[in-house]
């Protein structure tokens, strides 16, 4: 007869296979785990009562698994520490914060008392906007998070807090050391293409983990892929986040005979058949992933250069794709490239399976890793020699970073209009006549245009402060003659057309230097940006209450912005008066006459003084 196993008791008399001599040194059992989890239900409350249900269900399901540190817990939000912005998105803000004791791992038996772990450790706190009054959408996101919490390359989630002062409820996750697209923006000279296979190959890992699951992500993008550097070990780790919209399959079948008339994302990455109208599948989470594709290998994002409106989406549904850009077309095997599109295909069934993504890029990483030289390996390093000549060219290098985003495109996942729901106003659209409801506002492309980082509301006040200053002030001097220029003249539309790089502003900047990048940036919006080294700031102020003139234009070295020697509030005095001065000058031959006999008062040879101590600083 077989020999039956010894049944282990802990001290508390709880049984289990699992108990050995570790396990009985350290304290560790399940059932004692989730004993003590259940007699502290009454020491805490989220004060609503679905997501303290939901906590509590899954501390008794999950109790103790020492491979399993990741338990959902309420954390009172006075328990974190040195609380910092990262980003806002579509549905809410992050902000990272130290957790100084850790989260509770076991109760330890043998000592009487709680195991923790990651004390002193970072955790990101995903705040959901209006969840304070709907958590519909905040307790999706949980259940999604923790429907895969096991696998790898895919977000964790360790607890729920709440934020006091907006009272919305927050997701405490892993905290990561930036987004895909910071981390491409930052190393893309840099990167090769070992590095960005082995990314992609993350991604889909994490991809078919959630299909597997039966859940449809909808709404992958870079900015919902996380990236950690560790390149001491020369190795790049990337996660997929955001799962507020993932959806079960279930659900979107009992939709795919329905017609939306609108849908929630970024146009550049939603497929076409949902553009049209017809709901999300696994398929339009492999045309998302294409868009990842293009970025990595190109540095730019899906359609960088095109207002992101009705008329894309038209153009898209009738197969326009991004283009790769002539310089990089010898960065990029043929071979990737193929497969990018494939990833597009208008025809869903034609686009690679979860199976096929897989399969192919770990057969690359195994290339890489292993060193099999083939014709497919060679592709690829002959790609990466190819980036590194063209990158020694300072001609070549400064076209690659002249070009910017069109100060309508948006990468902040909103509310979109599909063909289906425009179907009776398209020919208006097209022809101007009714306004696209897909188009941005001027206020709308504030955070689609760069990142946003360490915002402070008292410091965002005092721009605008400064901003009323300087337009009092500039009332007040000789110069002031700008503001009655008429704002619908053909020069002052000129200097404002971001669409035109021949206008003023352009060729000022590419006069100044012409091998840096150009950002838009709105001093009064509700943010402070950080920017890369070497860069110009493209900035644009907006005077609402203006009836003559709405717009300023000017630019300044962003080491000012971050150089000891500068204010901010010496920055934006500087860039008001200089864009008043092109203004001038743009308007010398037409006020010429009327400018001299203002004599020294209004000569336009004369800089104003701030322009002087910033030319003065900035040479140091």
């Amino acid at each position: 007869m077989p020999q039956e196993k010894e049944i282990v008791y802990c001290p508390a008399g709880h049984s289990g296979y699992t108990f050995n001599n570790i396990s009985i040194f350290r304290g560790e059992c399940n059932s004692c785990t989730i004993e003590h989890f259940s007699r502290e239900f009454g020491n805490w409350s989220s004060e609503n009562v679905e997501i303290d249900k939901f906590i509590q269900e899954s501390q008794i399901n999950n109790g103790y698994d020492r491979n399993d540190q990741y338990k959902l817990q309420w954390i009172q939000y006075d328990k974190f520490q040195d609380i910092k912005h990262i980003a806002d998105g579509g549905h809410g803000s992050v902000h990272s914060a130290m957790l100084k004791n850790g989260i509770k791992w076991y109760w330890n038996f043998n000592k009487q008392h709680w195991e923790y772990c990651y004390a002193d450790n970072k955790f990101a706190l995903k705040e959901i906007n209006d969840s304070r009054n709907d958590i519909s959408e905040f307790l999706k996101e949980i259940k999604n998070i923790m429907i895969v919490k096991h696998f790898h390359y895919i977000t964790k989630c360790i607890g729920i807090s709440k934020n006091p002062s907006s009272e919305n409820y927050i997701i405490v996750m892993e905290l990561y050391d930036d987004s895909l697209h910071k981390f491409i923006t930052k190393n893309f000279m840099n990167l090769r293409w070992k590095t960005k296979i082995d990314l992609l190959y993350d991604i889909v890992i994490g991809l078919g983990r959630l299909h597997t699951e039966k859940l449809v992500h909808r709404d992958l993008h870079s900015g919902n892929i996380l990236t950690n550097d560790y390149s001491h070990l020369n190795l790049y780790a990337a996660s997929i986040t955001d799962l507020g919209l993932c959806s079960l399959v279930s659900e979107l079948i009992l939709l795919s005979d329905k017609k939306s008339n609108n849908i929630y994302g970024s146009i550049p990455y939603i497929p076409p058949e949902v553009l049209r109208g017809s709901a999300f599948t696994k398929e339009g989470d492999i045309y998302s992933f294409g868009g990842i594709m293009y970025e990595i290998a190109t540095g730019k994002r899906p359609f960088y250069d095109r207002a992101h409106d009705t008329r894309l989406i038209i153009d898209i549904c009738n197969g326009l794709r991004p283009k790769i850009p002539d310089i990089m077309l010898n960065w990029m095997p043929q071979c990737y490239s193929d497969f990018m599109y494939k990833c597009w295909n208008d025809d869903p069934s034609e686009r690679p399976t979860d199976n096929e993504l897989r399969d192919t890029f770990w057969d690359l990483v195994d290339k890489f890793n292993n060193e099999i030289e083939d014709y497919i390996l060679q592709q690829f390093k002959i790609a990466d020699e190819n980036q590194e000549k063209t990158i020694k060219s300072q001609k070549q290098e400064s076209s690659l970073s002249s070009s910017i985003s069109h100060p309508q495109s948006c990468y902040i996942s909103r509310s979109i209009h599909t063909l289906h729901g425009l179907y009776n106003s398209l020919d208006d659209i097209k022809s101007g006549k009714s306004q696209d409801p897909n188009l941005l506002k001027s206020n709308e492309s504030i955070t689609s245009s760069v990142s946003i980082y360490d915002i402070d509301p008292k410091e965002s006040q005092e721009c605008i402060d400064w901003e009323k200053e300087i337009q009092n002030k500039a009332e007040k001097r000789p110069f002031s003659g700008i503001s009655t220029l008429d704002c619908n003249s053909r020069e002052f539309n000129e200097c404002i057309n971001l669409d035109n790089e021949d206008n003023i502003a352009f060729k000022k900047i590419k006069k100044t230097k012409k091998d840096n990048n150009i950002y838009v940036r709105e001093p009064s919006s509700q943010s402070s940006y950080t920017f890369s080294q070497n860069d110009f700031v493209f900035w644009k102020s907006i005077y609402p209450r203006s009836h003559r003139i709405h717009r300023l234009i000017s630019y300044i070295p962003s080491e000012a912005l971050r150089g000891n020697e500068f204010t901010k509030r010496e920055i934006f005095i500087v860039l008001v008066e200089l864009c008043m001065k092109w203004q001038l000058e743009n308007d010398h031959e037409n006020q010429e006459k009327e400018i001299k006999s203002q004599k020294q008062e209004s000569s336009l040879s004369s800089k104003p003084q701030e322009c002087f101590h910033w030319e003065q600083r900035s040479s140091k």
